[in-house]
């Protein structure tokens, strides 16, 4: 997955990437339109991706977000032997 990412992209750089959010590994939660941008698929398939629970997510206040710390060790930017537990994807 991580190898599916522009090797130009500095993994710390904190660049915003053009998706108006910028430092996002510093975020606690990102929405799946921002998930998408990230990972350069589509919303629609990023919908898909969390439906299938693909794409780690959590629901909050009605809303269904991705947090940052499951989707970076997801991408293998974390050791999730670093407190990065699972939890339930959107059904």
């Amino acid at each position: 997955m991580i190898e599916d990412l522009d090797p130009g992209i500095d993994l710390d750089d904190d660049l915003d990437l053009g998706l108006g959010i910028p430092n996002w590994r510093r975020e606690a939660t990102l929405s799946i339109s921002q998930t998408a941008g990230i990972l350069k698929i589509s919303r629609n398939s990023a919908y898909s991706a969390a439906k299938r629970g693909d794409i780690p997510t959590i629901r909050f206040g009605g809303k269904i977000l991705v947090p940052v710390a499951r989707l970076r060790a997801l991408l293998g930017e974390l050791d999730t032997a670093e407190g990065v537990s699972h939890g339930e994807s959107i059904r």
